[in-house]
């Protein structure tokens, strides 16, 4: 068994101890269960776009892959709400460019591969800083962004699952995850969540709802920072594809994912 599972820093999360990680869980009680552990692949990806482009690139390749998990990332959808991207270059100058919309460049792709998008900048809790960050919010929602980024990501993966269709690799979305920290993502990742609920039944795909933001026990998906999946996040997400999978667990592999 061949899975290739897409992220970001989920699938290598500091805060988290890597065997109780998603894929980790997953590989773990596939192993328990067959004997056999499969061959798995983590693959990142910094904005949806780049997401696309390289998910074609590896189906399109020699190698084939039974399953492709792609996990739904809530920070990639911020830059697109917006109609300028405001971001840090390598000689630390502060540098705006425009939401895709609006041009013919990919610029986000290149900003997250080469540079680091302006968080920890000594000026980034400023009066000006905040000014800018709220109009520039209003603007997205004025030229309707959010909606627009959720027709662009939803766009994306249909042409992802109709060439995983075509290569016969079953493909299975998880999320997108709650994002306390920010209220204005989080509502755009509940819309984005209810149109990919819909889109996976009307292509038989399995997605991992994440919506509810606890598990059956009353456990928070999210960590405390608001930002990153919590411990029981990853095992909500690993039992989910697990269930896809339809393996008969003995005790052993159970406990792994509980």
């Amino acid at each position: 068994m061949k899975i290739a599972f897409w992220g970001g820093c989920i699938n290598r999360q500091y805060n988290i101890a890597p065997d109780k990680h998603y894929h980790a869980l997953v590989r773990r009680a596939i192993g328990l269960q067959t004997g056999v552990a499969p061959k798995t692949w983590l693959r990142f990806y910094s904005s949806f776009h780049e997401m696309q482009r390289d998910t074609l690139a590896l189906l399109n390749g020699d190698a084939h892959y039974d399953y492709l998990v792609i996990f739904l990332r809530p920070f990639t959808l911020m830059p697109l709400t917006k109609p300028l991207i405001r971001y840090t270059d390598k000689t630390m100058q502060t540098k705006l460019a425009l939401n895709p919309r609006f041009s013919n460049r990919k610029y986000y792709d290149d900003m997250v591969k080469e540079y680091k998008v302006v968080t920890g900048n000594k000026e980034s809790n400023g009066f000006l800083h905040k000014a800018f960050q709220r109009l520039n919010d209003l603007a997205g929602d004025m030229l309707g962004l959010q909606e627009w980024s959720r027709k662009e990501v939803m766009e994306m993966l249909g042409e992802v699952h109709a060439t995983a269709s075509e290569k016969r690799t079953e493909l299975i979305l998880l999320g997108p995850p709650p994002y306390p920290s920010n209220m204005r993502i989080n509502n755009c990742c509940i819309e984005l969540n209810r149109q990919i609920a819909g889109f996976a039944r009307d292509n038989n795909i399995v997605h991992v709802d994440m919506s509810m933001g606890y598990d059956k026990e009353g456990n928070p998906l999210s960590a405390p920072d608001g930002k990153h999946v919590s411990e029981a996040g990853h095992a909500f997400m690993a039992q989910g594809i697990i269930k896809y999978l339809q393996l008969q667990f003995e005790e052993p592999a159970a406990q792994v994912v509980e």
